[in-house]
């Protein structure tokens, strides 16, 4: 018996660029699209070096400037900021903390040399400064007669910041004075620097001091004068009001000068002046 024929299978059609596109399945028309997160380029960050200082420490080489024999310390000092490597400037930056004595820092800080962190600058300022036959002795006897004349004859400190640089300066020669033993007591002079005041500040810091009472009345009726301190602190207080007296006083002058500026003349007012007069 003979069995029917099965029919051939149908050969998969082929599909080109070209063909016609086929109709996708329900479950891949209608799925949800998936956004695929890309990393967003960032610049690439350059790092710039920064200049380390190196950290030199006099106490671990025993160096210390006392205001003698400048010239052997510069020396150390170099050979020292050599060995740590440390170059020019940062020795610039550093010398003024090499001493113990305040006196000498401020100086040193003081230095044009210093402020510019020039080595060269400063070294020739501190030779000059320090590199004398007696560079220990930086001031004398005399030291202090010398500024308070030279400040009264420039009429006397008028001002706060002309104050505050006068007894500064005071204070350094005084206490090199005292250490030395070329003076025995601070307040000896304490008159003197009452009268390098200019003479509005000295008469109106008195009626302050009679007021508070810090002023003793001796036996002929006088007053003498109070400690260094307290006297300071009058002086200071006086010159502060002084200063914000004057001015209060200019912006007043101004706002006034300002106020007739902005008026405007009534010319039928001068008119009729004039025809009065005639």
């Amino acid at each position: 018996m003979l069995r029917p024929q099965q029919p051939l299978p149908s050969p998969t059609p082929t599909t080109f660029v070209t063909s016609t596109p086929v109709k996708l399945p329900r479950a891949t028309r209608f799925a949800k699209r998936v956004h695929i997160k890309t990393p967003t380029p960032q610049p690439e960050r350059v790092t710039i070096p920064t200049r380390k200082i190196s950290k030199i420490k006099a106490k671990d080489f025993n160096l210390n400037f006392y205001g003698r024999d400048v010239e052997d310390f510069i020396k150390r000092a170099e050979r020292i900021a050599s060995i740590e490597g440390a170059n020019e400037r940062d020795l610039a930056m550093k010398i003024a903390f090499w001493s113990e004595d305040k006196d000498i820092r401020y100086e040193i800080e003081r230095m044009p040399g210093y402020e510019m962190e020039d080595r060269d600058q400063l070294k020739k300022e501190m030779i000059s400064k320090w590199g004398k036959v007696e560079p220990e002795r930086r001031h004398r006897e005399d030291s202090l007669s010398i500024l308070f004349n030279q400040t009264q004859q420039e009429g006397g400190v008028k001002s706060l910041s002309q104050y505050r640089k006068f007894i500064e300066e005071y204070y350094i020669i005084s206490k090199y004075l005292l250490k030395y033993g070329y003076i025995k007591e601070e307040n000896d002079s304490h008159i003197d620097v009452f009268d390098c005041s200019s003479p509005e500040i000295r008469s109106s810091a008195t009626k302050e001091m009679i007021k508070d009472r810090t002023m003793v009345q001796a036996r002929d009726g006088g007053y003498t004068l109070p400690e260094m301190d307290i006297l300071r602190n009058s002086i200071e207080q006086r010159q502060n009001w002084r200063q914000k007296s004057l001015l209060k006083g200019n912006h007043n002058y101004q706002s006034q000068m300002k106020s007739k500026a902005k008026r405007k003349p009534d010319l039928k007012m001068i008119a009729g002046r004039r025809l009065s007069s005639k």
